[in-house]
C-alpha cells in the first residue's frame, strides 16, 4: 500500500511569480497573470486568506499547477509574493524558440533575452553555464525552462536568466 503525501506533475508543471493583471473573475473562477488564464478550482489550495474576491489587480502571487492549454492553467496552490520586488519567474513547458530573434515562447509568454542574460543548463549534473548559441540549438519544444526577468506592460518579458529544468 502507498501513502502520498504529495503528488507532484513534472511534464506539464507550471510555475509562476508574477503580479495579476487585472482582479479576478468570479463567474469565470480564474485570475490572469502575464496574460495566462489562472484557473481556480476545488484542489486549488489558497494560502495566505486569499479568496477569489481578495484578488484584485497588481497583486504579487506565487502560483504552482499545471498546464490546460496554449495559455492556461488551473491552479494547485496560490500565495501571495511579500513585497513584490519587480522580479516575475515563469516556469513550464518550452513552446517555441526563435535564435535569430533570441526569443522565446512559454504558455504563450514571449520570452525576449539580451546580451546579459545567462544561460544555465540545470537538466545536466552538475548544471553547466551555457551561451545563448548553445540554448536555441539544444533546447527542444517540451523541455522544462525557467525564465526570471522583468515584466512589460505587454506580458513579454526580458529574461536575466533563462534555466533548463529538464529535456524530453
Amino acid at each position: 500500500e502507498l501513502l502520498a503525501q504529495q503528488v507532484s506533475f513534472v511534464k506539464g508543471s507550471v510555475k509562476i511569480e508574477a503580479v495579476t493583471d487585472a482582479a479576478a473573475d468570479a463567474s469565470a473562477q480564474s485570475v490572469l497573470v502575464l496574460g495566462i488564464s489562472v484557473k481556480i478550482n476545488s484542489i486549488t489550495e489558497l494560502k495566505d486568506g486569499i479568496t477569489l474576491s481578495s484578488l484584485g489587480p497588481a497583486e504579487p502571487l506565487k502560483i504552482q499547477g499545471y498546464r490546460i492549454g496554449a495559455q492556461a492553467m488551473i491552479a494547485t496552490r496560490i500565495e501571495r509574493l511579500s513585497g513584490g520586488n519587480g522580479r516575475t519567474r515563469l516556469e513550464g513547458p518550452l513552446q517555441a524558440t526563435s535564435k535569430p530573434s533570441g526569443t522565446l515562447t512559454i504558455l504563450g509568454v514571449p520570452i525576449a533575452t539580451t546580451t546579459q542574460t545567462s544561460f544555465v543548463d540545470a537538466s545536466r549534473t552538475p548544471s553547466v553555464v551555457v551561451d545563448s548559441a548553445a540554448f536555441f540549438d539544444t533546447t527542444v519544444t517540451g523541455a522544462i525552462v525557467s525564465a526570471r526577468g522583468i515584466e512589460q506592460p505587454d506580458n513579454q518579458v526580458v529574461a536575466e536568466e533563462i534555466e533548463i529544468e529538464s529535456q524530453p
